[in-house]
């Protein structure tokens, strides 16, 4: 017995895929605000120097790398299953 219906059955998966793609957007850009984060400008004398600081980049390039994976999953589910996407 199948209690979803057809529609609902067909808007789901697309629902998914747009969920995905939102968050791996919103996963980028807080990765490029940590990227900024971890750069620390100090101005001495006159001379600008740049610190970097290590934690801000490795949570930047964690938030990358996941958002590549999300986005990885959201195209397996556009071409794994075309027939429930494209109502086929």
């Amino acid at each position: 017995m199948e209690l979803v219906t057809p529609s609902r059955r067909h808007a789901l998966p697309v629902a998914v895929v747009v969920a995905e793609v939102v968050a791996a957007l919103l996963l980028v850009g807080l990765a490029w605000w940590c990227w900024h984060r971890g750069v620390i400008v100090t101005v001495r004398r006159g001379v600008a120097m740049n610190r970097v600081e290590g934690r801000w980049w490795a949570l930047a390039t964690g938030e990358v790398t996941f958002a590549g994976l999300v986005l990885l999953d959201a195209a397996r589910r556009v071409t794994s299953e075309p027939s429930q996407l494209h109502g086929g």
